[in-house]
């Protein structure tokens, strides 16, 4: 992590190995002659490197409430060039017998933006919130495994995290915050209660793959 021009940008260059498996069990093999038992192993579907650039700027205001009712902005970019092998249709080589996937090479530039933009109205501590989202996989399709989702309580909140997904995304949000109480000081349980802010919201947007 390094700061890049002033103290809110934070510059950072990260490398990922990813590798994703799953245990299979014991299993009769019909196509050999006697039937044969394949031993039970484990099976890495996925092996991901991951060179990524990411740019975030913090500009929220510091304050009592910044958590729940921020103002200011904040700004993410993130570029990602990554080299996949992936076995998406269970495709094994057993000549050796030995069960080894067989991969395929999913290459890709993967770029990644966000702006979000709090202002506070005359009134105090409303705030009006825009919040864009944006995302593509770069070049032709690859495989759903690697889509962007727009759903969930950090994305479209009306929809679950995997029900909308793509190799691209493109997302708005607009929101309107005031408090109702910011001195309810009392504790329920191991819960303890201080302020309480309504918000109204709405969303558009999807995530596809294609035109």
């Amino acid at each position: 992590m390094q700061k890049l021009f002033s103290e809110n940008n934070d510059f950072k260059l990260t490398y990922t190995l990813s590798r994703y498996s799953a245990d299979i069990g014991a299993f009769g093999n019909p196509n050999t002659n006697p039937p044969s038992v394949n031993p039970a192993f484990n099976n890495v579907y996925l092996v991901g490197n991951a060179f990524s650039a990411t740019l975030k700027h913090d500009g929220l205001r510091p304050s009592t409430d910044r958590e729940i009712n921020p103002t200011g902005r904040n700004v993410f970019l993130r570029y990602s060039y990554e080299l996949n092998k992936f076995n998406p249709n269970g495709d094994y080589d057993g000549s050796s017998g030995i069960l080894v996937p067989v991969y395929t090479n999913f290459n890709f530039q993967r770029i990644e933006a966000s702006w979000n933009e709090h202002v506070e109205f005359p009134l105090s501590k409303h705030t009006v919130s825009l919040s864009v989202h944006g995302g593509s996989i770069m070049g032709p399709s690859v495989d759903n495994f690697f889509d962007f989702y727009a759903g969930g309580f950090a994305g479209m909140r009306g929809y679950p995290f995997y029900a909308l997904g793509g190799n691209t995304l493109a997302r708005a949000q607009f929101s309107y915050r005031f408090p109702i109480s910011t001195s309810l000081d009392f504790r329920f349980l191991q819960f303890y209660f201080k302020k309480l802010y309504f918000s109204m919201y709405g969303d558009y947007g999807n995530a596809w793959t294609g035109t």
